[in-house]
């Protein structure tokens, strides 16, 4: 038995991990995808040592640089702060933002990174998004600083049906 995984003992620094982040802001949150890559999402547009630039969400390779291929193809008009992972790969994203490729608060991108136009909240909550979970359901638990869902009075925590449908149950 040994304390060791690989090379590196539990608990050291991977040396193999070089995100370049040096310029990148605030991050907030962030999500491990099944093929081990790393999407974060906060308040940023830039990375040290690249000309990359992407709006408060960005995918890193399991080495930590930049993964070029997740492309938005469109920007969020302020914040994220949080990110899950729907069981089919989906990358649900919320915050403060009020226009992310039409949607307010809540949008779904697809895992090249694009606005997925299925993902229907409609107006969506009246405040910022803090936090996002997936239920086994396929359900989505939404929390923040929010009163409303569509005009209806909900309280800050609600839950959406998997295509971001008003949950009415």
């Amino acid at each position: 038995k040994t304390d060791y995984i690989g090379d590196f003992k539990p608990g050291n620094h991977d040396l193999t991990f070089e995100p370049a982040l040096g310029n990148l802001g605030t991050p907030n949150n962030f999500a491990i995808q099944n093929d081990g890559k790393l999407i974060l999402v906060g308040n940023f547009n830039k990375f040290e040592n690249t000309d990359f630039t992407s709006k408060n969400v960005v995918r890193l390779l399991e080495n930590g640089f930049v993964d070029e291929s997740f492309v938005l193809n469109a920007e969020p008009n302020s914040e994220i702060n949080s990110i899950a992972i729907q069981q089919d790969g989906k990358i649900l994203v919320g915050g403060s933002f009020t226009n992310f490729g039409g949607k307010s608060r809540i949008a779904r991108l697809l895992s090249d990174g694009k606005i997925d136009e299925t993902f229907n909240p409609g107006e969506s909550v009246n405040g910022a998004i803090s936090v996002i979970k997936v239920q086994q359901d396929g359900k989505i638990l939404i929390g923040g600083s929010f009163s409303t869902l569509n005009g209806n009075t909900v309280g800050a925590l609600t839950r959406l049906n998997a295509d971001g449908t008003a949950d009415e149950t």
